[in-house]
């Protein structure tokens, strides 16, 4: 019995097959069943129905759960089925089986709409049963807890695939939580229609009225793709209502496999960008470095963790995961290795100033990639010790490119920061320093590709202001911000790691390249953004106080000096700077980078003179 309920389909295709076949000869000959040309359709209808399985199994249509069967399946059952009768036609020529042509469009139409009307069967009727079953389940549960939980009415703002595919997970899984009440779209053309069996019930300026007349607390925002500014202001809209807002997953994320759009968050300040995210093409992006061994320093930090992150979904051979913390180095060694168990990764403690133990990891994994993140970055530290600046940030950089030429790799690219235009503090200024050895390295490094990115500032990453106004908002204020009309570009961890991806793939050797930002945004307004998300109201509900420019910052940062015209556009997406010029003085600079004795005023007077360091202004421009 339960062989031929596996092959229950087949055996309805064959009865199918038939009595199509005298049902269009019926119609044909208007009912008259003594003509003869039943006698030709009855020698050949085995043909047909030995045509008809062999193109649906060709087609997989045995192999299909029509249960969640979409377009694409439905697609292939036409295509098979039309493939079936334009061979049968084809066959009863060739034998001379004459037949009126009228027969076979008939049997195309009635092919057409039995085979699709079985196949969706199933689906219809799944879906039946789970809407009826979530009717009588919400009906007898009146509002109350099923298990303590509350169901929750909720509407869903975004009426497009993403909203397509939350309202599939919710029927599927999640039926015992949540209640959908409608669709919200700001598309006038979608006004009235029905998606996914709910209608769309009006646009963000409805919200409040809605949620009051179906008696919503939550609005699902499923959007991957808004603007940061666009989903800001539907959440002020939502906050101002008294709602609870969440949000589905990044695509970047989906589509990596990574999360599932039933994984709704809460909006987190990164989804409030004034700009689009930047991703870029993620075969494009891999194809590089396909097969390869990557080495990458600072793998214990957020962005080289993040990069190995990727790397390990994107078909690397292997990772190289370098870095001085161990626990941290250790952490994103065990990840990794859970989530792709069979990618080679190996950890490797050392320090990018230890020339032997950088060697050492050179000679014992022989990568093809090194991508440098390993650095210091918080201005206002290294202000105090530049000397310890210079060694990590110049020292370990001209340490580790050195490293890189002389095994032969095939890339080595820096991470940089935007501090190292018109730098006025120790940290940007090393960066520079750190910029100028890579392309004054790449005229000796033979094979081997230098070249830099420059990083905007990098929310969530460890060191951004987010975590501490998070901390602060926590606390209950106050948020501190040093200058009302202080100015950054900001960038995200994907975007960052996904711009150090496609600039190595890119990469001719001496370029810089930079992340097309848009407009840098107002440090005090991403703290009233994030006191408006965690429900409160700035300067009311908690405090924001303006401290003062602290040693070696801007009021803003720029991505290239005033007047380079050697800018050029990649993908839209990201600039790069070419035929940057060597100082005249440049082996004099490498003699000073490979030097592990250098003291403070060696350091500060190197920053001034190949740093470009602004001496005697260290609160920047603006100020």
């Amino acid at each position: 019995m339960r062989r031929i309920w596996r092959f229950r389909w087949a055996i309805v295709d064959i009865v199918a097959l038939a009595v199509l076949a005298y049902a269009a000869m019926m119609i044909r000959l208007d009912g008259d069943i003594n003509h003869h040309f039943y006698d030709i359709l009855a020698r050949s209808v085995w043909l047909r129905c030995l045509l008809g399985l062999a193109t649906m199994a060709a087609a997989g249509g045995y192999q299909q759960v029509w249960r969640y069967a979409s377009v694409p399946e439905v697609a292939r059952v036409v295509a098979a089925v039309l493939a079936a009768d334009g061979l049968f036609f084809l066959a009863m020529v060739i034998h001379g089986a004459s037949l009126p042509r009228g027969f076979y469009l008939l049997l195309a139409v009635l092919d057409v709409l039995a085979f699709v009307g079985l196949r969706l069967t199933p689906r219809v009727l799944w879906s039946l049963k789970s809407r009826f079953t979530r009717q009588a389940f919400l009906a007898r549960a009146a509002d109350k807890t099923q298990g303590g939980r509350p169901i929750k009415k909720v509407l869903i703002f975004g009426a497009g695939d993403a909203g397509m595919m939350l309202v599939r997970e919710i029927e599927r899984n999640l039926r015992d939580q949540f209640k959908i009440c409608g669709f919200l779209d700001d598309d006038p053309g979608k006004l009235g229609k029905m998606v996914a069996g709910y209608r769309v019930l009006g646009g963000r300026d409805d919200i409040p009225r809605l949620a009051a007349k179906k008696q919503v607390k939550d609005i699902f925002l499923a959007v991957p793709s808004l603007p940061g500014g666009e989903i800001g202001k539907i959440n002020a809209i939502c906050q101002a209502a008294g709602l609870s807002v969440k949000t589905v997953p990044g695509m970047f994320d989906i589509v990596s496999g990574r999360v599932t759009v039933s994984q709704l968050r809460q909006i987190e300040i990164e989804d409030l960008l004034s700009r689009k995210a930047v991703s870029f093409d993620r075969e494009k992006l891999f194809r590089f470095y396909g097969g390869k061994t990557v080495l990458i320093t600072g793998a214990g930090g957020s962005i080289g963790g993040e990069i190995a992150r990727q790397l390990a979904a994107g078909g690397v051979k292997g990772l190289v995961l370098f870095g001085r913390g161990e626990n941290s180095i250790y952490d994103i060694y065990q990840e990794i290795c859970h989530r792709e168990p069979q990618l080679p990764v190996w950890p490797f403690i050392g320090d990018v100033r230890d020339e032997t133990a950088v060697r050492a990891a050179f000679s014992l994994y022989r990568p093809q990639v090194v991508l440098h993140a390993a650095a210091h970055k918080h201005v206002p530290l290294m202000e105090n010790q530049p000397v310890e600046a210079w060694r990590n940030n110049v020292w370990g950089s001209y340490v580790v490119a050195r490293a890189a030429a002389g095994a032969g790799t095939e890339l080595c690219l820096l991470v940089s920061t935007d501090k190292a235009v018109n730098p006025v503090s120790v940290m940007g200024a090393s960066k520079r320093v750190a910029e100028l050895i890579f392309v004054l390295l790449q005229a000796t490094a033979g094979t081997t590709r230098m070249c830099a990115v420059r990083f905007g500032n990098v929310l969530g990453s460890r060191g951004s202001v987010v975590p501490m106004f998070r901390r602060q908002i926590a606390a209950g204020g106050p948020v501190t911000v040093t200058h009302p009309d202080m100015r950054r570009y900001f960038m995200t961890i994907p975007e960052a790691c996904q711009l150090v991806l496609m600039a190595g793939a890119r990469a001719a050797g001496g370029e810089i390249f930079l992340l097309n930002m848009g407009e840098p945004v107002k440090i005090v307004d991403l703290a009233r953004d994030m006191i408006r998300l965690s429900g409160c109201e700035p300067d009311s509900d908690i405090e924001i106080r303006y401290t003062g420019i602290r040693p070696g910052e801007k009021l803003f940062e720029e991505l290239w000096k005033e007047g380079d015209d050697n800018v050029e556009v990649v993908d839209n997406a990201m600039f790069k700077l070419v035929g940057l010029a060597c100082p005249a003085d440049g082996e004099e600079l490498l003699r000073l980078a490979a030097r592990q004795d250098i003291g403070a005023g060696e350091v500060m007077a190197a920053l001034e003179r190949w740093g470009n360091r602004e001496k005697g202004r260290p609160q920047g421009k603006g100020t």
